[in-house]
């Protein structure tokens, strides 16, 4: 979808080899190295749009831990919600097992009130599937945007797992929704 016309529910994809030649120059080094350029993570704190609450993933606890405290000292976010123990290098949700969900809300001191909760695929109401593990298959941009419109339009994409993984991330992210706008 072009910029400018309706905002689809999902946002927009960007692909970043055409948006930024210098960005798309780091992709085969984070292939080849299997880690993520520093950008990667910098660049959630930037706000290019205006969003009152961040929404961001780490793996590692270390790692969210330090992402909660950039939103707290160095952003303007209202709220921050981080996804740990999820599908590393995405904001989805195992089925394997549960995610740590870490929920910051600003105070008039300007520090976040942190709550933290787990939320797995029984909390969604669906069957943990044991045999998935927690990184996401590989897909393709164009796949990923079929599989996403299709499941906008239809409920289903057609991909159980996918299916699966959208409604599980779905559910966890409204449990800390509604906490920020409780």
């Amino acid at each position: 979808q072009v910029m400018g016309e309706e905002k689809p529910a999902y946002g927009w994809f960007v692909d970043q080899e055409t948006a930024s030649g210098a960005l798309a120059r780091w992709i085969p080094v984070r292939r080849n190295v299997i880690k993520r350029p520093f950008f990667a993570t910098s660049e959630k704190f930037l706000d290019t749009c205006g969003a009152e609450v961040l929404v961001a993933s780490a793996f590692h606890p270390t790692f969210s831990d330090k992402m909660f405290e950039m939103a707290e000292k160095a952003s303007a976010f209202k709220a921050v919600v981080v996804v740990r123990r999820g599908c590393e290098g995405s904001l989805g949700f195992s089925l394997a097992r549960p995610a740590q969900v870490t929920v910051g809300m600003r105070q008039s001191d300007g520090s976040f009130k942190r709550t933290d909760f787990q939320f797995g695929p029984e909390e969604a109401g669906l069957t943990r599937r044991l045999e998935v593990e927690q990184q996401c298959a590989p897909l393709s941009a164009e796949s990923t945007a079929a599989k996403i419109a299709r499941f906008e339009a239809e409920g289903s994409s057609g991909d159980a797992i996918f299916d699966d993984r959208v409604e599980l991330t779905l559910a966890g992210l409204d449990k800390a929704f509604a906490q920020i706008f409780a």
